[in-house]
């Protein structure tokens, strides 16, 4: 019995021996999923929706492990590593080991590595994400979108993201349409209710003087008839 603890026990310290060796990332990916940056906290909307695609990308069978790296300080004693994040995902996946098969995608300030047990893999099929921002949340989203593309996961949609962007700039267009043609239909009411009301401003209003000068007017016809006869 003693001797079986002892060789679980030694077991147990060369698996912790491999795994810390000054590399952050290496030591959190052994039993999680996603390196989280240790400097600056990803915005919990983007971490969840990170999250949820690398768990549903596991859940189809096609798992894959994360590294946000935001500053040098991610990378340990790797930190000659940080304008290489190709190189530095094979130097992380070979310190990983037997213990980790899955794909592990590296998201740097610099761009992505891609690495699978000591083995760099192409980054192309990444081409065309934007990964310029430093910022954590910017790295993690860059991230949702390699996980998409490298797994075939619908990405789940982040708060202010392009799509929204599009669908508020949409709504915006469609509201201020609505009220020009509302306005354009008040106008044209307006305008038809004017024309049929009949025009007084000029017109004469008929007193007693009018009276007297149509009885002078209709003597004087009547003499014209008798002179003429």
């Amino acid at each position: 019995m003693v001797l079986c603890l002892s060789l679980v026990a030694l077991g147990a310290v060369r698996v912790s021996t491999a795994l810390a060796n000054g590399d952050p990332a290496s030591d959190v990916l052994y039993s999680t999923d996603i390196y989280y940056p240790s400097s600056t906290p990803v915005p919990s909307a983007t971490a969840h929706a990170l999250d949820a695609i690398v768990r549903e990308a596991k859940r189809k069978g096609r798992p894959i492990k994360v590294g946000l790296i935001a500053t040098r300080t991610d990378l340990g004693t790797a930190a000659s590593l940080w304008d290489y994040p190709d190189r530095y995902a094979g130097f992380l996946t070979t310190e990983l080991g037997k213990y980790v098969t899955a794909p592990v995608l590296i998201v740097t300030p610099q761009g992505f590595g891609l690495g699978q047990v000591g083995r760099i893999l192409s980054t192309k099929p990444l081409e065309g994400i934007d990964v310029s921002g430093s910022d954590p949340d910017s790295l993690a989203r860059a991230a949702v979108e390699g996980v998409s593309k490298l797994t075939g996961t619908a990405a789940p949609r982040l708060p202010g993201s392009t799509a929204d962007g599009d669908s508020h700039d949409t709504v915006l267009i469609v509201v201020a349409v609505l009220l020009a043609l509302l306005a354009a239909g008040v106008a044209f009411v307006l305008t038809r209710r004017r024309r049929r009301l009949p025009d007084v401003s000029g017109e004469h209003v008929r007193g007693e003087g009018d009276d007297q000068q149509h009885r002078r007017d209709a003597g004087e016809q009547h003499d014209y008839g008798e002179h003429e006869s």
